[in-house]
């Protein structure tokens, strides 16, 4: 039963709550790899403990169509086969699994998309998230189809043959034309799908100068804020004990315990929080008052995984701490969004697929605060990792 109960939540919830349960809730009791699961150590508790060492045998011995059986008699596994079958039809919600998505047309015999979008497998990719959540934003239909990351795993020459480079994510347009680059493709996706054809707007109108001029400002932010993660995460802090260590900041006048590059990350946080602010609503632009424009999308994907990599290797929380109330609204606002819900992640998942995309993260900051939160995204607090799971979690919410 508990078997069933698992599988049953890997369908209900797409990649935040599959990350969730596989590697926080029964990080001690599974390890998962593709498509194979094993117990390892699950000990029952005295309460769910069966009756007998025969009846353990025979939960046990349950093969997975009966296990699928047993999940589609009950109200939970009927709605999920439910919500299967009608995502496989191009309808429905946003989901990791989707392979075709037709929005309003749906009822339009014979419709073919015109796009087929490659993303990855695993949902590792921040590019790949930002584009397929321009297409669900934007209500654009298309066929999307998963191809691993050279992280992981080797593509397939079916895809090689059509991009050469490798590159995720890329586009196919028509079944003949290749775009690669996610930027490039989400601006080619708003060109190809415009207001005027009835799909909301992602950008500036062309004669819109200021507009244009405030997404280019605040492109060239995002790409500051990406290379000052990169220079906290990834590079050594030189010890403070070692001569010269944190001299600037004593030069400065600032805190000789936060590193330059932890100064120059946080400094950049503010010009990004200051932009949210700058703005009525939640987001960094008035385009739209209840949804997100392409530069949200931009941001959101590396933001999200800077949530959980300053946390872990740093000690720095950013969400919720009162300094940047901006973010901490805009990141509320995406909560909202299923294209958002669909596809975000858990800290711990994060922090594990950094490494092997961009290289080691190197420890630093307040050590003890760093070890508080690395504890606590590990499961080795002796808390955060504990059934049942609390309503919420210092570091990052259960769920919207």
């Amino acid at each position: 039963l508990i078997v069933g109960f698992f599988l049953a939540m890997l369908a209900l919830f797409p990649r935040f709550s599959r990350a969730l349960f596989l590697t926080t809730t029964f990080r001690h009791a599974c390890s998962f790899s593709g498509s194979s699961l094993s117990l390892l150590r699950f000990r029952p508790s005295s309460s769910s403990r069966p009756s007998s060492s025969l009846a353990m045998a025979s939960d046990r011995d349950r093969s997975w169509e009966e296990l699928r059986t047993l999940s589609l008699s009950l109200p939970v596994g009927a709605a999920l086969e439910s919500d299967r079958e009608l995502r496989s039809s191009g309808r429905g919600d946003a989901h990791v699994e989707n392979t075709l998505r037709l929005f309003d047309k749906a009822d339009s015999s014979g419709y073919v998309p015109r796009i087929t979008l490659y993303r990855d497998v695993a949902g590792w990719c921040p590019y790949c998230q930002k584009t397929v959540m321009l297409l669900e934003e934007k209500g654009v239909p298309c066929f999307i189809s998963t191809v691993p990351m050279r992280s992981y795993g080797d593509k397939p020459t079916s895809f090689t043959r059509l991009v050469p480079s490798g590159l995720l994510p890329a586009m196919v347009v028509d079944e003949k034309h290749v775009v690669t680059e996610s930027q490039v493709i989400m601006e080619t996706i708003e060109r190809m799908y415009p207001p005027s054809d009835g799909y909301p707007a992602m950008l500036p109108d062309d004669d819109d100068a200021p507009g244009w001029k405030t997404y280019r400002d605040l492109a060239r932010l995002e790409r500051d804020l990406f290379g000052r993660w990169c220079n906290l995460i990834f590079r050594p802090e030189m010890p403070q004990s070692m001569p010269g260590g944190n001299l600037l900041n004593k030069i400065m006048g600032g805190d000789a315990a936060v590193s330059p590059a932890q100064r120059g990350f946080e400094d950049c946080l503010d010009q990004v929080d200051a932009a949210l602010r700058s703005t009525p609503g939640p987001w960094f632009t008035t385009l739209h008052a209840d949804r997100p424009a392409m530069i949200d999308l931009i941001f959101v994907s590396h933001v999200e995984r800077m949530l959980a990599s300053a946390a872990y290797w740093k000690g720095i929380k950013i969400r919720g701490t009162g300094r940047w109330k901006g973010l901490d609204a805009w990141f509320d606002a995406f909560d909202q969004r299923p294209s958002y819900r669909a596809f975000k992640s858990d800290f711990y998942t994060n922090v594990m697929d950094i490494p092997p995309q961009y290289g080691p993260g190197f420890f630093g900051g307040d050590p003890q605060t760093q070890k508080s939160y690395a504890d606590m995204i590990n499961g080795q607090d002796s808390a955060s990792w504990s059934l049942p799971l609390p309503p919420a979690s210092p570091l990052e919410p259960l769920g919207a």
